[in-house]
């Protein structure tokens, strides 16, 4: 039951990023996209193998809905907040584009909870909130290097 459910927000995911506009280029996207998979793969290791603070279960298609949340959902939403966060101008409107999308992940790691996905030990939602939250920043402040980078795209011969 999971499963199909993750499969369905990963596939509304991917339509959402195929179609909004993106001010960001393929290269900045990819270096963000990149950037947030590597530490939501190390953060969820650390906090599950090293400190065992959170438990996975044992399930096989759990497994392919966590390696979903952790590889699609997280960098997604860093994705989306960036191109986003681009086009807006005022500052409280950009707050509040990071409070929505702060609160978009909590109810993705409430799902998790909740579908018995993850399990927390030592941990609870507040934490979890604040490390969402981090990702943002993470990946705000990843966008803002790639920014600097003087990128040429042609729209002539793009096979991607």
């Amino acid at each position: 039951m999971v499963l199909p459910f993750y499969l369905s927000i990963a596939t509304l995911l991917i339509l959402l990023l195929f179609y909004i506009r993106k001010p960001l280029s393929f290269l900045q996207n990819s270096i963000i996209y990149m950037a947030t998979v590597f530490i939501a793969t190390q953060y969820l290791t650390l906090i599950r193998m090293e400190f065992h603070l959170i438990e996975k279960s044992s399930g096989h298609l759990d497994y392919v809905s966590f390696l979903l949340y952790r590889n699609l959902f997280i960098p997604a939403a860093a994705i989306i907040f960036c191109n986003f966060y681009l086009r807006l101008e005022s500052g409280e409107s950009k707050f509040g584009l990071f409070l929505a999308t702060t609160l978009m992940m909590i109810v993705a790691d409430w799902l998790n909870t909740s579908f018995g996905i993850l399990k927390y030990t030592h941990w609870n939602m507040g934490l979890s909130g604040i490390v969402d939250a981090l990702h943002l920043l993470i990946a705000l402040g990843v966008m803002k290097m790639t920014l600097n980078i003087p990128v040429q795209e042609s729209q002539t011969d793009e096979n991607i």
